[in-house]
């Protein structure tokens, strides 16, 4: 929700314009990486937990361990995995996850 300000400059045919709601959301989202601890080092001897997403031009997943992120990975679909059901593409994610 953070980003949202950020997202909507990137879509197309949209001017560039960076507003005053723009720079806060940047703002936040640099004070949210620098002073928090993003990426939490894996223990081995506990379970991890996949959270995948899928949309119609990306797919994510997100690698958990007690409530903390260990890992992350997200990437665009070309043109023909657009065409995948949504169960393929969150496949997809499981499978190329753990290449993170």
């Amino acid at each position: 929700m953070i980003s949202a300000p950020l997202i909507d400059l990137l879509k197309s045919r949209r001017c560039w314009i960076r507003s005053q709601i723009c720079q806060q959301a940047f703002d936040a989202l640099k004070k949210s990486i620098t002073k928090e601890r993003v990426l939490s080092l894996p223990d081995l001897e506990k379970p991890f937990k996949l959270h995948t997403d899928a949309f119609d031009f990306a797919i994510s997943g997100v690698l958990m361990q007690d409530g903390h992120l260990v890992a992350f990975k997200s990437r665009k679909l070309n043109d023909t995995k657009k065409r995948h059901t949504v169960q393929e593409k969150e496949m997809t994610v499981v499978v190329h996850c753990p290449r993170t």
